[in-house]
C-alpha cells in the first residue's frame, strides 16, 4: 500500500506495475456479493471470519501509524485498499522450502500453477537464486507450470489465488462429526479415538471420488449402543459392527449432505448453464466453485446409496432389523383386507346357513 501510494517515486515501482489491482479472492468481494455467490459452499462462513480478521489487523496498524504521526493518504490506506493489496500479496507470494520463506519473486509469480504437475520453486544457497526446479524434459518454447501443492481443495485455491480449478483432483470439502455430548458412552468412546489420533469433534475430508474410510469407523462409533460392541470398531479396517448401526450411519451421513445441497440456491444444471452465460468474473468464478461442491456432495450420495442398498432392514427401537417396505406391505394387507370384507361376510353367512 506504501509503495503504491509513491507511484513512480518507488524503487519497486516496475514491479509493483504489473500487479493487478487485486486478485479474485472472496476477501476483496463485497459483503452481499459474499452473501449471495457463496451461499451454500464450505466458504460463506470462512470469508466472512478472514474479513473481520483483516479489519481488525487495518485497524490495529492505523493505531500505531497515527501514535508515530505517519502520513497516510486515505486514498490508499483504507480498508478496501487494505484487502485489495492483502489478495496480492496472498496470490504472489511464493514458498521457498530451503530458505524456509514467503517471497515475492519477480518473473516467477507470472508462471501459471497447476495441480498436476511436480514442478516447484525453490532457493538454491549455492547459485543465490530462486530456482524452479523441473521433473521432465521440457522444449524450448513449452509452457511450464508450477505446482501449488497436493491436498489443496478449490475453496482454499479461490481463497489465496482467485481461482477454481475444475480438474483438481485433490478438491474436497469437509465434513464435521462428533461424539454424542449425552452419550452414556462418551469417556469410553473418547478414549478409543485419542488412542486412534481423534478427537471428540473431528473434520474429514470428502472427494469427488472417494470418501475416508475412517469416516465410516468415527461415525459407527459414534452411534453405537451396545458397550459389547466397542471391541469391533477399528480404523484400519473397512469392518461393519452391524447392520443396524450401519444402516444409521449411512442414513445420517445422507441426510447431511442432503441438508447441505439445499442451502444452494441454484442447481448444479443451473450453475452450469451460468457457465456458459456472459457473467462477471466473480459470478464466474463463484458458480465453479458452487459446480464442484455440488458434484462432491451428489458423488458422496451416491456412494452412500451404493452402500445401503444391501442392508434390507431398518432398525427397530428394539435394536432388531426389520424388512425395510414391512410397513407398506402392511398397509395394503389392511387394504386388501378391507376390499374383501363384503365378500368375507357373504361367506361366512352361507356358511352358517349350510
Amino acid at each position: 500500500m506504501h509503495e503504491r501510494s509513491l507511484g513512480e517515486k518507488s524503487l519497486w515501482y516496475p514491479y509493483i506495475k504489473t500487479f493487478p489491482s487485486a486478485s479474485l479472492s472472496p476477501i476483496t468481494w463485497s459483503k452481499s456479493e459474499q452473501e449471495t455467490l457463496l451461499k451454500g459452499t464450505s466458504l460463506e462462513e470462512v470469508v466472512k471470519q478472514r474479513c473481520l480478521f483483516l479489519d481488525e489487523e487495518f485497524d490495529n496498524i492505523m493505531e500505531i501509524s497515527i501514535s508515530k504521526s505517519l502520513d497516510l493518504p486515505q486514498g490508499y490506506f483504507n480498508k478496501d485498499a487494505f484487502r485489495n493489496a492483502f489478495s496480492v500479496i496472498l496470490s504472489r507470494a511464493i514458498y521457498l522450502p530451503s530458505a524456509k520463506l514467503y517471497a515475492l519473486v519477480p518473473i516467477g509469480d507470472a508462471v501459471n500453477l497447476n495441480g498436476n504437475c511436480q514442478e516447484s520453486f525453490d532457493y538454491d544457497w549455492e547459485a543465490q537464486s530462486v530456482v524452479l526446479r523441473l521433473y521432465k524434459k521440457c522444449k524450448q518454447g513449452e509452457e511450464v507450470f508450477a505446482s501449488y501443492g497436493k491436498n489443496c481443495p478449490n475453496f482454499d485455491l479461490l481463497m489465496r489465488y482467485g481461482f477454481v480449478d475444475e480438474n483438481n483432483d485433490d478438491d474436497f470439502i469437509e465434513i464435521e462429526v462428533g461424539l454424542v455430548k449425552s452419550d452414556p458412552l462418551r469417556k469410553l468412546k473418547s478414549q478409543i479415538l485419542q488412542a486412534a489420533n481423534f478427537q471428540d469433534e473431528q473434520s474429514f475430508p470428502l472427494y469427488n471420488d472417494r470418501f475416508p474410510l475412517q469416516l465410516l469407523s468415527y461415525m459407527r462409533l459414534a452411534r453405537l449402543q451396545d458397550p459389547a460392541l466397542l471391541a469391533k470398531i477399528t480404523f484400519e479396517k473397512d469392518v461393519i459392527v452391524n447392520e443396524a448401526n450401519e444402516y444409521e450411519v449411512l442414513t445420517l451421513l445422507l441426510s447431511d449432505c442432503r441438508n447441505r445441497l439445499s442451502n444452494f440456491e441454484q442447481s448444479s444444471d443451473e450453475n452450469l448453464q451460468l457457465l456458459n452465460k456472459d457473467t462477471s468474473s466473480r459470478e464466474r468464478v463463484a458458480a465453479k466453485l458452487r459446480v464442484c461442491q455440488q458434484k462432491i456432495l451428489n458423488s458422496t450420495m451416491t456412494a452412500l446409496r451404493n452402500r445401503l442398498s444391501p442392508i434390507r432392514g431398518i432398525p427397530t427401537k428394539g435394536g432388531g432389523m426389520k424388512e425395510r417396505h414391512s410397513d407398506i406391505k402392511e398397509m395394503f394387507g389392511v387394504i386388501e383386507q378391507v376390499a374383501s370384507a363384503p365378500q368375507k361376510f357373504i361367506s361366512d353367512i352361507m356358511k352358517s346357513k349350510q
